[in-house]
C-alpha cells in the first residue's frame, strides 16, 4: 500500500483508510501507523492474528493479560461487518485506554487499533474513532491497477562509471 497525503491506499487488498491530519504515518511491512504530532496517542492498522471473525478476533484482544474491555459492539464500517470496544490496558508504563476495531473485509479480518495515556485518551478519541470508521473498500480503478515499483538487478562484468554503465 501507500499513503497518498492522510490517507493509506492499498491496491492488493482494495482498502483505503484516512489516518488524522497532521499525524505522522508510516508503511511497514506489517503495519500501518499513525502517531499524533505529540506523540502520545498512535493509530495503527494490522491483519488481525485470529482471522475467523471480528467477533472471534474481538474475544482474543479481550483475553490478553492486563486488558479489560467494555461491552463489545456491532457496527458496520462502510457496509462491512465490524466489532468495536474500548478497552483499558495495564502495562509496565502505566495506563493506556483507546479502542479496537475488528472489521471484516472479505475474509480477512483487519485490526485498527487506536490507544493514548489514560489522561490523553479524552484529548484523542475523536481521532481514533474517525480514523477507524473512514476504513472502506477501495473503488478507484487508478488505485486498483496500480503496480509496485520494481527493480532490476545487473551483475557488472567489470568496474565502470555510471555514465558508462548507461
Amino acid at each position: 500500500g501507500f499513503f497518498q497525503g492522510v490517507q493509506f491506499r492499498h491496491p492488493d487488498m482494495a482498502f483505503s483508510m484516512d489516518f488524522p491530519a497532521g499525524w505522522k504515518t508510516g508503511n511497514q511491512k506489517s503495519q500501518v501507523v499513525g502517531v499524533s504530532g505529540d506523540e502520545s496517542a498512535a493509530v495503527i492498522l494490522t491483519l488481525a492474528s485470529v482471522q475467523t471473525s471480528p467477533s472471534d478476533a474481538m474475544t482474543a484482544f479481550l483475553r490478553q493479560d492486563g486488558v479489560t474491555g467494555g461491552d463489545a459492539r456491532s457496527v458496520p464500517v462502510n457496509g462491512l461487518p465490524a466489532r468495536e470496544t474500548l478497552f483499558e490496558a495495564q502495562t509496565d508504563d502505566g495506563i493506556f485506554r483507546g479502542r479496537v476495531l475488528f472489521i471484516d473485509h472479505g475474509g480477512t479480518i483487519i485490526r485498527i487499533l487506536g490507544y493514548s495515556s489514560a489522561s490523553r485518551w479524552p484529548d484523542h478519541e475523536a481521532s481514533v474513532v474517525n480514523a477507524a470508521r473512514s476504513f472502506r473498500r477501495e473503488t478507484d480503478s487508478a488505485v486498483l491497477d496500480v503496480q509496485p515499483a520494481r527493480l532490476e538487478i545487473v551483475r557488472l562484468r567489470s568496474r565502470m562509471t555510471f555514465s558508462e554503465f548507461n
